[in-house]
């Protein structure tokens, strides 16, 4: 849900578009929606908002990248790589829960965490990548951003990992 307007993002991996429905209409899911199509071949995977609403973070699985989109108009602003091996593998993407920087995970080769710090504009700079277990398909935040959970489905483990503030 969009925090700025709550409406529901969705995105659809193999028609490369995101979806925007209002989930107060009584006939939802079935009610009218907008779409947004995005570079094809892409195959967008998880989206995640800033805090104050105005920019969404889409990871993308074939492509490899994250977008920066600013909302609500979709307009792309940004595209980034994510794992320079370029496995076609992008997964997940979450905000630190304080607003600095966003993280996205990539598998299939080169497996681990790109870090991005955001800047002006809510634009990201790439600082880091953290090789992690194979597969990490999901990730979480402790609540005051100190620590990350990836969970890694091929190595069959959860990695604990402590965040740097200063990246």
């Amino acid at each position: 849900l969009s925090p700025s307007d709550g409406l529901l993002i969705v995105v659809d991996h193999g028609r490369d578009c995101i979806y925007r429905f209002d989930p107060e209409e009584s006939c939802f899911p079935h009610c009218g929606y907008e779409s947004f199509c995005l570079p094809a071949d892409s195959a967008p995977r998880h989206c995640a908002f800033n805090a104050g609403g105005d920019r969404l973070y889409v990871s993308t699985e074939y492509s490899d990248e994250v977008f920066v989109m600013e909302y609500p108009s979709m307009r792309l602003l940004q595209r980034c790589e994510v794992n320079p091996a370029h496995p076609r593998g992008g997964a997940h993407v979450a905000v630190n829960p304080d607003g600095s920087s966003v993280y996205v995970s990539s598998r299939f080769s080169n497996d681990g965490i790109a870090v991005f710090r955001t800047g002006e504009g809510g634009l990201l700079e790439q600082v880091g990548y953290t090789v992690t277990g194979s597969n990490p398909r999901h990730f979480s935040f402790s609540p005051d951003g100190t620590m990350l959970a990836v969970a890694c489905k091929d190595s069959d483990r959860v990695e604990i990992y402590r965040i740097d503030r200063c990246t």
